[in-house]
């Protein structure tokens, strides 16, 4: 078996790879990721899974952020991945706040430039996952 490795910057390019047969086996994608390829119609088969970790996701605002409860995103600009568990999280936290996603302008960026994006203020929230929460937490104070 001749093995190569691929890295792609979140699950939605690694399951199109997977879909189209440029990649024959994927792991570690996040748990919203299939649902949303299967429901673009992709074919995909599950072999094996691991134990949820909620923590590892989270809606990150600045400290010094006026924003401090999810209501408080009504009418703000908020960077998060196409299509990631970190989308279905965005979606979810809306709903729980009486909000829905057209209550927010969203910036889909893939999280290096979420993070450019949150590092700039050029928008007020970033949903994403860990290393990238570890690393805004530490070195953004968010």
């Amino acid at each position: 078996i001749r093995v190569s490795w691929h890295e792609f910057p979140s699950g939605l390019p690694l399951l199109e790879a997977l879909n189209l047969g440029n990649v024959d086996l994927s792991a570690d994608v996040a748990d919203t990721v299939p649902v949303f390829t299967q429901a673009a119609g992709a074919k995909l088969t599950y072999f094996a899974r691991e134990a949820p970790s909620p923590t590892a996701q989270a809606i990150l605002v600045p400290a010094s952020s006026p924003l401090k409860t999810l209501a408080d995103l009504k009418g703000k600009r908020v960077a998060v991945t196409k299509a990631a568990g970190s989308h279905y999280l965005l979606i979810q936290a809306l709903a729980k706040a009486g909000l829905s996603f057209k209550d927010i302008t969203p910036a889909y960026l893939i999280p290096a430039d979420g993070r450019a994006a949150f590092e700039n203020g050029k928008v007020d929230a970033w949903v994403t996952w860990d290393p990238y929460v570890a690393s805004a937490q530490r070195q953004q104070n968010a």
